[in-house]
C-alpha cells in the first residue's frame, strides 16, 4: 500500500513507538508470514512494474513457450509417421474437417468449464473476504 502512496506523491516517513513486551499469546511472525509478504511483494512488483504494459510481461513469455513449442515440434517432427494424403475436395476431407471442429469445440467447452471454477472460487473468496457487497453493487459487474 505504501508503494501505491509514494507513486502517488504522498511522503512516507517512519514514526518512532515504544513496544511493550509481549505476555501473552503467541508470536504471528513465521513461515507462513514469509510467503504472504511474498506474495504480497510479488503482486505489488507485478502491478507497478506491468499495470501500464502487461504485455511486457506476458508477451515475453508467451514468445518463451511458443519458441519452446517450434523447438520440440522440430525435433518430434522426423520421428512422427507422415499424414495420409487426402484429396482437399472429397467426402473424408469434410469428414476430417468437421472431426478437427468438433475436437476445438470441445477444448474450448473445457477450457471455459476449468476457468469457470476459478471464477466461482474466486467469487466465493470475496464473499468470504466481505468484499461481495462491493461486486454486488458495483454497476460494472
Amino acid at each position: 500500500m505504501l508503494v501505491f502512496l509514494a507513486q502517488e506523491g504522498f511522503r512516507i516517513g517512519e514514526v518512532a513507538v515504544r513496544h511493550a513486551p509481549r505476555r501473552y499469546g503467541r508470536s504471528k511472525y513465521g513461515v507462513r508470514r514469509f510467503y504472504e509478504g511474498l506474495f504480497d511483494f510479488l503482486s505489488v512488483f507485478f502491478i507497478t512494474r506491468f499495470a501500464h504494459s502487461p504485455l511486457y510481461f506476458f508477451g515475453f513469455y508467451g514468445l518463451l513457450a511458443f519458441l519452446l513449442g517450434l523447438l520440440i515440434a522440430w525435433l518430434l517432427f522426423p520421428v512422427l509417421p507422415a499424414a495420409p494424403a487426402v484429396d482437399l475436395i472429397s467426402g473424408e476431407a469434410v469428414l476430417i474437417s468437421i472431426y478437427q471442429v468438433l475436437i476445438g469445440v470441445a477444448m474450448g467447452f473445457i477450457l471455459q468449464l476449468v476457468f469457470g471454477v476459478f471464477i466461482i472460487a474466486g467469487q466465493g473468496i470475496a464473499m468470504a473476504m466481505g468484499l461481495g457487497f462491493a461486486s454486488a453493487v458495483d454497476p460494472q459487474n
